[in-house]
């Protein structure tokens, strides 16, 4: 005899409690949750009985609840497999990111991740589909009403302690802070998503009034060596592909010769662009806590009567400038190739050489600093090769194309060099990448994105060249990117009551940390990731 539909052990309580079990662990995991489950093993728990309590009690409450977690993580689901809980790195990619780049994100995920993604969307359908074979309980509202006062007393228990054990009595109260603290990982990871979330809201405040206010510099003297500055920031480039510290594939043959000084360990600041420019082209305080929005590389040149210059790749558009933009606008010049946004055109970075030539003609007499922002390395590779095939190759497609656009940087700066020689005046270039990659997935769908886990994320290339060098000097000790606007005023000649007087270029042993999202940790204590070579 044929089982009915509802007596189906597929349609019983068990079961569907077992799939809502399911359904909460792997929404932990989509939130984040990516090891230490056994410490999470209360909170995944604490949703199932949750979310089956509601069925019982009401299917409509239930819907919303199922819905509202379902919507969350699927949307988190990349990022929280990539890079953990929500932090100010993810926020503000989320912000700064334009359509193209997120196109590009989705392109270099690992299958894991869409395997990981259908799967959880089946399994929210299939409890779509059980729920209409279950029908609610009106008999048991005490009980109902019991375990919602027992979830509430599990969620609410650390934050109540954490406030009562509270010594710091003038510490302001915040609701993101105090949920934040909550052992029901739900309530915490939108806590701690609204508090980073207000946070980056409130440091990109801070630098759009730093632009209506008057910077802090003091400078003390400027005696410039050199007419023409020239700063190149790089994007993604990572050390160890290139062929100048030692990669067997000729992606910088300009480099590898050039006469200058090369660091041996340059340390990025942050494993993307906005916290890392963030940290190297402005002034840090408080042991490089603290950004002081109004000092950064612009304002000082242009306190010290250089004239600027800021041409850029990588876009400018409304509300929501980029970091690096912020301080273009504030330049005497600026020229962005995408004004419609960075996904209006994919641009080649050789488009700045026309501008930069014509910035070079005009006021010989004046001493100038021109920034040249590159679209580099970013991911998606292939999609800087403007349909070309890869020249290189290295294990996929997309690493083929990264190496290719490593060449591209080389090439571009061979020809900024040779543009300076022309002008017949003194000049001095430098160049570093913004930050690192790191490698996600294998064979022939390894690709690189960003990563705060591995030291590759942080090590990048950083060279100076000028006019009268005549060997190549490598410098051993490493170098920190916090470091950097103190060595950007020594390379303009800027003295300055703030800024250290200690010898950037030429660094004493120092202990390396890096921002990761979070925190600043040591830059020795993070993983590593190897260049990948051909077989």
């Amino acid at each position: 005899m044929s089982q009915t539909p509802k007596s189906h052990i597929f349609y019983q309580p068990f079961t569907f409690a077992l799939l809502l079990c399911i359904f909460a662990f792997l929404s932990h995991v989509a939130l984040g949750i990516l090891d230490h489950y056994l410490t999470h093993t209360f909170s995944i728990l604490a949703l199932g009985l949750l979310l089956f309590t509601l069925k019982k009690h009401s299917n409509t409450l239930f819907l919303i609840t199922l819905t509202f977690i379902f919507i969350i993580a699927l949307g988190y689901t990349p990022s929280g497999l990539l890079y953990g809980p929500a932090s100010i790195g993810i926020i503000a990619s989320v912000y700064e990111t334009n359509f193209s780049e997120t196109l590009g994100f989705f392109r270099a995920m690992p299958l894991s991740i869409y395997f990981f993604t259908f799967f959880y969307l089946l399994l929210f359908i299939v409890l779509l589909f059980i729920n209409r074979h279950i029908t609610p309980s009106k008999n048991n509202k005490s009980a109902y009403y019991l375990i919602y006062f027992i979830l509430l007393a599990f969620a609410l228990y650390q934050p109540i302690s954490k406030e009562i054990t509270n010594t710091d009595k003038e510490k302001e109260f915040s609701i993101a802070d105090f949920f934040k603290a909550s052992d029901f990982y739900l309530v915490s990871f939108l806590a701690n998503t609204l508090k980073v979330n207000n946070t980056y809201l409130t440091q990109r405040d801070l630098l759009n009034d730093a632009l209506t206010k008057t910077p802090e510099w003091h400078i003390l003297s400027v005696e410039p060596k050199y007419q023409n500055y020239v700063l190149v920031i790089g994007e993604s480039m990572r050390r160890d592909y290139t062929s100048l510290y030692g990669y067997p594939q000729k992606t910088t043959p300009f480099l590898e010769q050039v006469n200058g000084l090369i660091f041996d360990l340059y340390v990025a600041a942050g494993p993307n662009t906005q916290p890392s420019l963030q940290r190297t082209l402005y002034r840090s305080i408080n042991n490089n806590e603290e950004t002081v929005y109004t000092d950064n590389i612009i304002s000082l040149a242009k306190l010290a009567h250089y004239k600027t210059y800021w041409l850029s790749n990588q876009g400018k558009v409304g509300e929501w400038d980029t970091m690096a933009s912020r301080i273009g606008i504030q330049a005497d010049e600026s020229f962005f190739t995408k004004k419609g946004g960075y996904d209006s055109d994919n641009i080649a970075d050789t488009a700045l050489l026309a501008p930069l030539k014509q910035l070079l003609a005009k006021d010989k007499d004046q001493t100038k600093l021109i920034v040249l922002h590159l679209i580099g390395s970013h991911p998606t590779f292939c999609a800087h090769l403007n349909g070309e095939e890869p020249k290189f190759h290295l294990i996929s497609r997309e690493m083929s194309c990264y190496l290719d656009t490593l060449k591209q940087t080389d090439s571009l700066l061979s020809e900024v060099n040779q543009i300076l020689k022309d002008q017949g005046q003194s000049y001095s270039i430098i160049y570093f990448s913004d930050h690192g990659l790191a490698h996600l997935g294998a064979g022939k769908n390894l690709s690189m994105l960003n990563n705060k886990e591995y030291k590759q994320s942080y090590a990048v290339p950083f060279v100076r060249f000028s006019s009268d060098d005549t060997k190549r000097t490598l410098v051993k000790n490493p170098q920190s990117a916090f470091n950097f606007i103190h060595g950007f005023a020594q390379w303009l000649g800027i003295k300055e009551s703030h800024l250290s007087q200690e010898d950037f270029f030429n660094p004493k042993p120092q202990p390396i940390k890096v921002f990761n999202w979070r925190a600043l940790v040591d830059y020795q204590s993070l993983k590593e990731d190897p260049a990948k070579q051909e077989p």
